[in-house]
């Protein structure tokens, strides 16, 4: 319901214009048709997931229309950003033209197709039969899209640009961000809640369960230590913005009199 609730927001504001969600998501004015679709496409694969899987169902065929998307929009955008040759897939409105930080309008970012690209084989892999090998690959899909969308978060969150513009290919907007990192957290669950429960590995439950907590107290300290630095990032480059301020006015003020008592002589001769 989040993922399909962001991807129904941000699409109304890129098809109507309406101001108020760009208020009230911060971002979403500058994001395309692309990714709200792309996410409304996940949360119609969440939904089907989560429901009695019934064989030839509506909702089986448009899900797997859904991972198809998935797949298939992601690889073209990768394969222009590769190649630098466009396909035609780069969706925006009349009149929008390239600008410095956006060369290319209505094309999906690498590392923002990359995290599409792996939910859709994540989806692909969690219809099939489960093998050791395939909840290995899955867990390591899941992982890999929570980093991206933690990633490119925490990025902007701390102002870090070696940590959001690596190479200039991670241009995620902070509601895509955001988005991805809810898609990784529910990929997981939908992991969690596929598992069936065995009462004879009790033992192996109770450490599985620590493992959990211990990862989960980490990410809490984590979270917790960048929440502090971003709400004092500003307080610290307002500060370091004054004593620049105040060096540079020093440094004027004695430049000045210092010009002045070597031009007190010439002047005294005239």
């Amino acid at each position: 319901i989040l993922v399909g609730l962001l991807g129904v927001a941000t699409a109304t504001r890129w098809i109507f214009q309406v101001d108020a969600i760009g208020r009230l998501i911060p971002g979403s004015e500058q994001v395309g048709i692309v990714n709200p679709l792309l996410f409304i496409a996940v949360g119609i694969c969440f939904f089907n997931a989560t429901l009695p899987q019934k064989s030839g169902g509506w909702l089986t065929q448009l899900s797997a229309l859904c991972i198809a998307a998935l797949i298939a929009l992601p690889l073209a955008y990768l394969f222009e950003s590769a190649t630098g040759i466009g396909l035609g897939v780069d969706f925006v409105r009349a009149g929008t033209i390239p600008t410095a930080t956006n060369p290319h309008p209505g094309r999906l970012s690498p590392n923002a197709s990359l995290a599409f690209l792996l939910t859709g084989i994540a989806f692909w892999l969690h219809g099939r039969r489960p093998t050791r090998i395939g909840e290995l690959i899955f867990l390591t899909l899941v992982l890999a899209v929570s980093i991206i969308g933690l990633g490119g978060l925490v990025g902007y969150l701390v102002g870090l640009e070696a940590l959001y513009q690596v190479a200039s290919v991670n241009r995620m907007l902070p509601v895509t961000a955001l988005g991805i990192s809810v898609v990784g957290g529910g990929l997981w669950m939908l992991h969690e809640a596929s598992q069936a429960f065995d009462r004879k590995a009790l033992e192996k439950s109770e450490r599985r369960i620590k493992r959990r907590s211990l990862a989960v107290i980490i990410c809490v300290a984590l979270a917790s230590g960048v929440a502090g630095f971003a709400v004092m990032r500003d307080t610290f480059e307002q500060s370091i913005s004054q004593n620049m301020l105040l060096t540079a006015t020093t440094n004027a003020t004695s430049l000045g009199h210092a010009v002045d008592a070597s031009l007190w002589f010439p002047r005294t001769v005239v």
